[in-house]
């Protein structure tokens, strides 16, 4: 889910990727934690959420690393299941 910068919502909390991280955490902590050396790893491999970068800094809209954490998880019925989307 690319970050469409002419459709961004001023009213979006930009969040640094240490608290990016403590927010994930927050709203997933049962089912494990992404550290900001994930997110790190993520921002060059891709495959993480979508950020903002300006000049060497990148933050991370809060309302779009929600969606992208919600589309990670699954409800499963035991570990060998791929499951279904939350």
């Amino acid at each position: 889910m690319p970050l469409d910068i002419d459709r961004a919502d001023l009213s979006d909390r930009i969040l640094p990727r240490s608290e990016a991280s403590e927010k994930l955490t927050e709203w997933f902590a049962p089912c494990g934690r992404i550290g900001p050396a994930t997110l790190a790893k993520y921002a060059c491999l891709g495959g993480g959420p979508p950020m903002l970068k300006f000049g060497r800094r990148v933050g991370y809209p809060e309302r779009q690393l929600y969606e992208w954490g919600r589309a990670r998880a699954r409800f499963v019925a035991s570990t060998s299941d791929v499951g279904r989307a939350a």
